[in-house]
């Protein structure tokens, strides 16, 4: 029985060793940070701030364009082109229904409108979303230094509970909310390259559509 116990609580070290060096990265994480100039940003990808209009567009100008947002129909079709609900060829159906439904004379300037609000819809999503991701990523290392304190205390409680029955029951409760914490942790920390996806995917659907919407341009 004796031996059970000293494997458990061996295996239980292990963990909370392991925990404590996963914590220990996550709190020194802006030194081996991959964008140095944002220790906040988790992300493998390049913290891209703002997309510029020019790498995206070469058609009419879009600067002072803001009409969109007294036109209804404008309005709700930008809102579906920036829905991830919405599949990119259904979002072109979308645009080019709206296309044949203007008249000649006013058709470039009207997707040149959608365009503009797709693009402000867009940068601000973007802007949204990163500073969510860093939000995330700064709780994630205040949990770090938690869990590390918490890891160290635990391995003073097992260096005492073989003598101490006091320190043996504290130890049984601090070790199941470590483990339940641990686990929380690193779920959240699986999150995070998942979350650092969703920039790119968002400045794809952009690119993708802005490039439609140019080909049913004349000029």
């Amino acid at each position: 029985m004796k031996r059970i116990l000293g494997d458990q609580m061996t295996n239980r070290n292990w963990l909370a060793i392991s925990a404590v060096m996963l914590a220990a990265v996550l709190v020194n994480a802006p030194a081996i940070a991959a964008d140095k100039e944002h220790p906040d940003w988790p992300c493998v990808q390049k913290k891209v701030e703002t997309l510029g209009v020019s790498q995206i567009w070469d058609g009419p100008s879009i600067e002072g364009v803001t009409g969109w947002l007294d036109d209804d129909d404008v309005r709700v079709l930008i809102a579906n082109l920036m829905s991830r609900k919405i599949p990119e060829e259904n979002a072109q159906a979308l645009i080019k229904k709206f296309a044949d439904a203007q008249p000649d004379a006013s058709r470039e300037a009207r997707l040149t409108l959608v365009f503009a609000g797709l693009f402000d819809g867009v940068e601000n999503e973007r802007k949204t979303l990163l500073a969510g991701i860093e939000k995330f990523n700064r709780r994630q290392k205040e949990r770090a230094v938690v869990l590390e304190a918490k890891g160290k205390a635990i391995a003073e409680l097992e260096a005492k509970a073989s003598s101490d029955e006091a320190a043996a029951q504290e130890l049984a409760k601090a070790q199941e909310d470590f483990d339940w914490e641990t686990r929380i942790f690193q779920e959240r920390n699986n999150n995070i390259p998942i979350a650092c996806e969703l920039p790119g995917l968002i400045d794809q659907r952009l690119y993708a559509l802005a490039h439609y919407i140019r080909s049913l341009m004349k000029r």
